[in-house]
């Protein structure tokens, strides 16, 4: 298994590969690598077709009600406006785009996608900003 990869579906495929590199058959590979027999052949004739890149799992979940063109639009909004409330965004869009969205879809939206946060009444960007409740810190320990 690859110690890089993140996804343990990915690194079962790619042990399950492996394994059928070193000579092994599907369901060798499939028995060491704890997967379906069919699995492995499945993962094999993707990764044969398109390499490894098919192999990665692909984003799941319910794509985005807004257009790349109308993101960029809410980016210029955001960035000349950085005062500008969830509230006042919210009406903007439904608006301006004809989407409706809750505060909270909103600003998952403008987080994940546009990576601005809201911090002491303003919109800024990126996730490392001193007390933003998103923000991710690790705890060092004194004396070591």
């Amino acid at each position: 298994m690859s110690a890089i990869e993140r996804d343990l579906r990915t690194k079962k495929y790619l042990g399950a590969l492996a394994h059928i590199a070193e000579g092994k058959s599907t369901w060798e590979a499939s028995v060491i690598s704890r997967t379906n027999v069919d699995v492995v052949k499945q993962a094999l004739t993707q990764f044969r077709v398109g390499g490894l890149e098919t192999l990665r799992r692909i984003p799941t979940g319910r794509p985005l009600r807004l257009s790349a063109a109308q993101l960029a639009d809410l980016k210029v909004i955001i960035e000349q406006q950085p005062q500008i409330s969830f509230a006042e965004l919210v009406g903007h869009v439904a608006i301006r785009f004809h989407v409706a969205y809750q505060k909270a879809g909103l600003r998952r939206l403008i987080a994940h996608e546009l990576g601005f946060r809201r911090y002491r009444g303003l919109f800024r960007r990126g996730p490392s900003l001193p007390g933003c409740p998103y923000r991710r810190t690790s705890k060092v320990r004194e004396g070591s």
